[in-house]
């Protein structure tokens, strides 16, 4: 007997409103921060303290989910290690420099720089790996 087939419509929607939810969290954020940035809280601390909050609360979901629990153990040491060193990279540098640039800069100003990130990884790609980027 085969499988039955979740609702394909009801997943397409449910797809689109988690889409819209997390589009309007992301463009939101910058905002919320620049207003937080304002009203006097020191950029670094505030980028610490707000990523702080957000492991507490993974943290405590991943503690009261057996299955998440034993998925975490299951991972091997490399892997923690490699997935630190990303950690260190992406959140506390890469969301450091981009509270510390909205401290100095206007929502709109640093949100234009971001939106050239695609165009500068793939010139910087081209130039490290000699591949150029193609239509497809």
């Amino acid at each position: 007997m085969a499988a039955k087939k979740p609702s394909t419509k009801k997943s397409r929607v449910t797809a689109v409103l988690q889409a819209l939810l997390v589009t309007f969290l992301w463009s939101s954020s910058m905002i919320l921060i620049k207003f937080g940035l304002e009203a006097g809280l020191p950029a670094i601390s505030f980028a610490g303290l707000r990523y702080s909050f957000a492991f507490l609360c993974l943290l405590l979901l991943v503690l009261f989910n057996p299955t998440h629990r034993s998925t975490l153990r299951r991972i091997p040491r490399a892997t923690w290690i490699k997935l630190m060193l990303l950690g260190i990279l992406f959140y506390t540098i890469t969301q450091g420099a981009n509270f510390l640039g909205l401290s100095f800069l206007p929502v709109n100003s640093l949100s234009l720089i971001l939106n050239f990130s695609p165009l500068l990884i793939a010139l910087g790609s081209t130039l490290l790996t000699k591949e150029h980027p193609t239509g497809a």
